[in-house]
């Protein structure tokens, strides 16, 4: 159609509706939008590694990783970086894992266009943070979303009516 010339221009214009990137200039030359993807990649690798910051790196990445082209030779170093931090972040328990188990599955979707050891990476990381999540679940916390349900402390019982939390029992809150 109309727009297959400039199909290629998705991630980057992706990236801009989420960044500071200047407009995107239908004349740019791959290369030159290359290394626009690239250096915003390495922006919000920094970003992630910001406590912060994380949340809305990560938001702009997961959105950026919606597009099946960001998963090529060009950009998979950066990306990869990038989750690297996600899942290093993660893990210390700082922030939530959903985000970074929405990163990871999204990118586990795509994983076969990248290398077998980055695919393979993405699949490790996308198991652990799956079994956060359950893990997370599990201990009755749970994330809060707009209108949100409140964070639930471990060991605490949860809210309103279930097992040993009745009407008349001890642990009824």
């Amino acid at each position: 159609g109309i727009f297959s010339q400039t199909d290629w221009i998705t991630p980057l214009l992706l990236l801009q509706l989420y960044s500071k990137l200047p407009p995107v200039n239908p004349n740019i030359t791959m290369s030159r939008h290359i290394q626009q993807t690239n250096e915003r990649l390495v922006q919000i690798r920094t970003q992630l590694n910001n406590l912060s910051q994380f949340e809305t790196a990560g938001k702009e990445l997961l959105e950026w990783c919606g597009d099946a082209r960001a998963y090529t030779s060009h950009f998979e170093n950066n990306l990869m970086q990038c989750l690297q931090v996600v899942n290093n972040v993660t893990r210390t328990g700082s922030v939530s894992p959903d985000l970074g188990h929405r990163l990871m599955t999204i990118c586990s979707h795509h994983r076969s266009k990248l290398s077998p050891s980055s695919a393979e990476l993405i699949a490790q990381w996308t198991n652990e943070m799956t079994k956060m999540v359950m893990m997370r679940s599990s201990n009755g916390i749970v994330d809060p979303s707009p209108g949100g349900a409140p964070h639930v402390q471990p060991g605490m019982p949860p809210h309103g009516p279930g097992p040993g939390n009745q009407p008349g029992s001890k642990d009824y809150q």
